[in-house]
């Protein structure tokens, strides 16, 4: 990964060396070049658009994803200061329940904290699938991420959830009991099956089985007087986040195994481990970007190994090394760079598909959204690469023994 930006500057460098010293005549040797062998060159540029093609897709894919996850979690945590759950980052969904009346009373009155509700959060086996139900207070602003709504009003949609007998659910799991705005979704709670309005559909939260939100006095009914899974702590205007998390702790006790985290402080435990679960797309996106550019150098330096006779020709004829490499470079460059464009237009359709796709099939949110520093990045990493790499064998070739050109 280190040796990709390295190899993109010396391709840069050395492009910039070889345009300053590239005459006409050069330019119009590599066109002729490139004409002579059309069949070739369509063949190297193709590989080229595949490559940059897949890299872009996937790439733009794997960002859109992390962003959508991103963006879920700030939206999700937002309506509290400092959150109080049991257990690490094993406890990501805040499913952990744990007894915490006496510890909400000693809590509120911590100086700083102005609030104090319960946050309940468990699973639920819905037909195949292990749902998360997440079981919000009524002073929440925005219940459900607006951000991850694909179909209903956010606004309606918080009023309804308060009235408590209605759900936000994620799309998978309103697709499995075709239900849609408005329509009557069944749960299968401890306190029996129990039937809601479905006041909005969401993306999956980024739970793969699918996400059901409610409220908190509703879910105390259905599940029948549960322990909370986490206190949400609001704090007093003026009072300073880390200052009152500490003293929050210091009053938790130093044998409590319940943890105090400030919004930002879980904020980035929830984004290290989205990109923990997609770590084996980042290595896929990584080597693909490198395979691409080995399989572009390989195919060019063999189209170039196999025109050692005419290279020994234009020797004879009084052509120098080095002009003979330029030559090479140029047609490379050309060549390449004409596949790569087209790879680009590509890409960028392949992206918005492919973001599509991973939206409807599995239900992740995946907002679409091109970044100009992130295609340049892997243009120039693909072609950067490959160029280093054939400007290296086009300098041995370039050096053929004009005694090839008696082999034709």
């Amino acid at each position: 990964a280190l040796a990709i930006p390295a190899l993109c500057v010396g391709a840069a460098r050395l492009a910039g060396w070889v345009a300053a010293r590239t005459d006409r005549h050069a330019l119009d040797l590599a066109a002729e070049g490139v004409r002579a062998r059309t069949v070739r060159a369509s063949t190297l540029a193709a590989m080229a658009a595949v490559a940059v093609c897949g890299c872009l897709a996937i790439e733009g894919a794997h960002r859109d994803v992390l962003r959508g996850l991103d963006r879920n979690f700030a939206e999700y945590l937002a309506a509290t200061d400092v959150w109080v759950t049991a257990g690490g980052a094993e406890n990501s969904l805040t499913t952990e329940s744990f007894p915490a009346a006496a510890t909400a009373r000693r809590l509120a009155a911590v100086p700083g904290v102005a609030r104090v509700d319960a946050y309940y959060g468990s699973l639920l086996d819905v037909d195949d699938r292990r749902v998360w139900v997440i079981a919000r207070d009524g002073h929440d602003a925005t219940p459900v991420p607006p951000s991850q709504i694909v179909d209903g009003d956010p606004r309606a949609a918080t009023a309804r959830l308060r009235t408590g007998g209605w759900v936000a659910v994620s799309n998978a799991l309103a697709d499995k009991q075709r239900a849609g705005v408005g329509d009557v979704l069944a749960l299968p709670t401890p306190s029996g099956v129990a039937h809601y309005r479905v006041a909005a559909i969401t993306t999956n939260l980024g739970w793969g089985p699918g996400a059901v939100i409610m409220s908190a006095d509703r879910y105390r009914r259905d599940w029948r007087g549960p322990q909370p899974s986490a206190l949400q702590l609001r704090l007093a205007p003026g009072a300073d986040p880390l200052a009152t998390r500490r003293a929050v702790q210091r009053a938790l006790g130093p044998d409590s195994a319940l943890r105090a985290q400030t919004t930002p402080e879980r904020d980035a435990q929830f984004r290290a481990l989205a990109r923990d679960g997609l770590e084996r797309l980042s290595q896929i996106a990584l080597m693909l970007v490198v395979a691409a550019a080995l399989s572009l150098a390989a195919g060019t330096v063999a189209a170039i190994w196999q025109r050692r006779v005419s290279l020994a020709v234009l020797r004879i004829s009084g052509h120098l090394p080095g002009e003979l490499w330029r030559v090479l470079l140029l047609e490379a460059a050309l060549v390449l760079g004409t596949g790569a464009l087209a790879g680009l237009l590509a890409g960028l359709a392949g992206h918005r598909l492919l973001a599509r796709w991973l939206a409807d099939s599995t239900g992740y949110p995946a907002p679409f959204a091109l970044n100009a520093a992130q295609v340049a990045v892997v243009v120039a990493s693909i072609l950067g690469t490959a160029l280093a790499l054939i400007a290296l064998a086009s300098a041995r070739a370039s050096r053929v023994e004009q005694r090839m050109a008696f082999h034709e």
